[in-house]
């Protein structure tokens, strides 16, 4: 579909205008948080870090799966077909900027008036355009329910996963879930729905979801070790993993996270179509926002308090020390990990497999891991 209406926008006049005005770069503008924070928007939502679902679905791959070869190509598929839908949009948008003689900046539409008002506007231009708008419409059906299974999933599964019990109710208790999301979801349908729509795409997409990635980072790259995650990578992928995804769990990442985060405190209220939202409704943001983050230290205070036992610092330690039962879960798996974590031990859970090991036992660690393919 995508492909078809690019093929459509970039016969119509001004179109030119409108791709020149979408890949001519204004770098003055990268001084503004809120050109940051909408494409962190844009990359919270439609690549899901910090949602669950990327870790949900993970969990059903084989043990010897490739993620670090997944975890390059997904965010190359998933910003190039952004960039397509960009060239579809702005191509459509210069022909209604010149139609209308404006400019494209006054014309330039974002949220849900791109579903609305450019793509309807390419359908109606096309031959046969109601045939062309029900495959549309249909196709964002299909998106939308895509979406979904993900957003299901990652719930229903950690319920199920915490009571093994509920595991033959999993159809009564996906209906619950989806039960309740559609009667939350009815509020976006009213009159004010945009605004709450606003609020929620601001506090939660853009602080909530990165904040939760940054604790995520902190217990793989920090309590548990990057060295450690590492070297599971590399049990896992059967090859050596290079300096670089070690750099980046380390230093790049969090140290870009910290920034991103402690940005967005002191950022610009949530406006929509130029209003700034007044103090109560920027305060129920924040209520929204809090709500789930508020979870991860209640949860560390109720271990902390009623799963361990000692002192002060022998609680801290089982606090920040993984369980007894982390691991592979199958026993020819887990043993594998257990022998490469005798064999090879780290000298610090920070340091990369490489610098805790002479040139001879690099390459006997390399002779182990194909060995165990």
């Amino acid at each position: 579909m995508l492909f078809i209406l690019l093929i459509r926008g970039v016969t119509l006049p001004g179109a030119t205008d409108g791709i020149y005005f979408y890949i001519y770069p204004e770098f003055n503008r990268l001084k503004e948080m809120k050109v940051w924070a909408a494409a962190a928007l844009q990359i919270f939502y439609t690549l899901g870090p910090g949602w669950g679902s990327l870790i949900c679905f993970g969990s059903y791959n084989k043990f010897n799966n490739r993620c670090t070869r997944d975890a390059l190509i997904v965010p190359i598929l998933n910003s190039g077909t952004s960039i397509l839908a960009g060239f579809v949009v702005f191509s459509v948008l210069g022909f209604m900027a010149k139609r209308a003689g404006v400019s494209i900046e006054e014309l330039a539409v974002a949220g849900p008036a791109l579903v609305f008002v450019a793509y309807p506007e390419a359908l109606s231009l096309m031959p046969i355009a109601p045939m062309w708008s029900v495959l549309f419409f249909l196709m964002l059906f299909f998106v939308g329910i895509d979406s979904c299974f993900a957003h299901v999933e990652t719930p229903v599964g950690c319920i199920i996963d915490e009571f093994p019990k509920l595991r033959h109710k999993r159809g009564w208790i996906t209906f619950i879930f989806c039960s309740f999301s559609f009667s939350i979801s009815i509020l976006f349908g009213t009159s004010g729905g945009m605004y709450w729509i606003t609020l929620v795409d601001w506090y939660c997409a853009v602080f909530t979801t990165a904040a939760v990635s940054f604790c995520q980072l902190c217990i793989f790259s920090y309590i548990y070790g990057a060295g450690r995650t590492v070297q599971d990578f590399q049990l896992m992928t059967k090859s050596r993993i290079g300096y670089g995804w070690w750099i980046a769990l380390l230093v790049v990442t969090p140290v870009v996270l910290i920034i991103f985060v402690s940005s967005m405190m002191n950022l610009s209220n949530a406006t929509y179509q130029g209003h700034t939202f007044p103090t109560w409704a920027q305060s129920i943001g924040w209520v929204i926002a809090l709500s789930s983050l508020l979870l991860i230290p209640t949860y560390f205070l109720y271990f902390f308090f009623f799963r361990t036992a000692g002192s002060l610092k022998q609680r801290m330690k089982t606090c920040l020390s993984p369980s007894p039962t982390w691991g592979p879960a199958l026993p020819s798996h887990r043993e594998e990990w257990v022998q490469l974590r005798l064999r090879y031990p780290l000298r610090h859970r920070f340091l990369h497999p490489d610098f805790c090991a002479t040139p001879d036992t690099s390459a006997s660690l390399d002779g182990m891991l194909l060995d165990t393919m």
